[in-house]
């Protein structure tokens, strides 16, 4: 059989240099695409290496037609936007991007949504594995969840695009702030930011709740009643940096000023990067177990968000091909087998479970999760 032709474009940045190193195992034929001259990819299983204009649809048109499936790497993706998905689904050509969601979707024609196409959008860390996690939490511990918490915390070096992303997103239509979702709908938190001291991390953190739509379709799939989603920030510092960050950024439709502003906070918040706190999700859930209320609370960590993105995207091109999968649009939590990928992420060490302060190699089904 005829190996598929994998592109990828910003292959020199953090996630796509992660991503190539999962690609080099001859499954796939490999090319690369960005645009700086001075960043050659040395790789010997990459075929050709483009320098590529993505706003020059000519150049895009090249390097997409040579290619099955094109992997977007770009950012931010407030700037690229449609740009690459709408030149893939020209061609026919499958698509996959780490952050894209359906703003995308809404920017795009009936015609052209009417395409041979496999698309997987939201298939990086955050959102992507954020959204797998119920899935795992659901076939591994619980029967039923009814109520589900989940709030994550990002402390390593970050780029400017995921600064960009991340406080545009409410802007993006990605979702909304100070809102959680319950019985079908959205509600207002007050604008309440949560002050607590967390056991596991020996300190106060602030958390902002942020219910994205990726939470929305996964509480209605798992008819969860009630979810919130917020972000962990570790001091009052970065969250009064984030929120000044914001109002920055909304003052501007200049690309040029978005990115210097964007640089500058990644900058800022690059230097009160923590040294003994990884990445971290927090967990707690209340459902039905053996036909018994049960609560729950379970913690993971990561210590590179490129890395758990790297590992879903590598995961959403091999079930794309393996499944078969029909035209259409789709998020992680419907390609992939929630179990069996976080399963293997935990055994390759890319995440790891934290019990009573302590790391535990494996996710037994019978694995006791501590009460709330």
């Amino acid at each position: 059989m005829n190996k598929k032709i994998i592109g990828v474009i910003g292959a020199t940045g953090m996630l796509g240099q992660q991503l190539l190193k999962l690609l080099g195992t001859g499954e796939y034929i490999i090319k690369v695409a960005h645009r700086t001259k001075h960043k050659k990819i040395a790789s010997s299983f990459v075929e050709k290496d483009y320098i590529l204009n993505i706003n020059s649809e000519d150049e895009l048109g090249v390097f997409i037609k040579e290619c099955d499936l094109i992997v977007n790497c770009t950012g931010p993706s407030y700037l690229v936007h449609d740009k690459i998905l709408k030149k893939a689904l020209q061609y026919h050509k499958d698509y996959i991007d780490p952050f894209g969601d359906v703003y995308l979707m809404n920017s795009l024609s009936q015609e052209q949504l009417n395409t041979s196409s496999r698309v997987v959008i939201s298939c990086g860390d955050y959102p992507g594995f954020t959204g797998l996690i119920p899935f795992w939490i659901r076939d591994s511990f619980v029967d039923d969840i009814d109520y589900m918490e989940l709030n994550i915390g990002f402390n390593e070096i970050i780029s400017s695009s995921g600064i960009c992303d991340l406080l545009l997103s409410s802007h993006m239509g990605f979702g909304k702030a100070n809102y959680y979702y319950e019985q079908n709908q959205l509600v207002y938190n007050g604008g309440i930011i949560n002050k607590v001291y967390d056991k596991m991390l020996e300190r106060e953190v602030y958390i902002s709740e942020f219910i994205n739509n990726e939470m929305v379709e996964v509480a209605r799939k798992l008819s969860i009643q009630r979810i919130h989603f917020g972000n962990i920030f570790f001091n009052s510092d970065n969250l009064e940096m984030m929120r000044q960050g914001y109002l920055n950024l909304m003052t501007t439709d200049n690309a040029e000023k978005i990115i210097q502003i964007s640089n500058h906070i990644a900058a800022d918040f690059n230097k009160r990067v923590i040294d003994e706190i990884n990445n971290i999700y927090i967990i707690r859930v209340k459902g039905i177990k053996n036909r018994e209320s049960i609560e729950k609370e379970l913690y993971l960590k990561s210590k590179k968000s490129s890395k758990v993105s790297a590992f879903m995207l590598k995961r959403c091109i091999d079930s794309l091909y393996a499944k078969k999968l029909v035209q259409g649009i789709y998020r992680p939590f419907e390609v992939l087998d929630a179990k069996e990928t976080i399963t293997n992420m935990i055994e390759k060490n890319i995440i790891s479970i934290v019990q009573n302060g302590e790391e535990i190699s494996s996710c037994e089904e019978d694995w006791e999760l501590g009460l709330i």
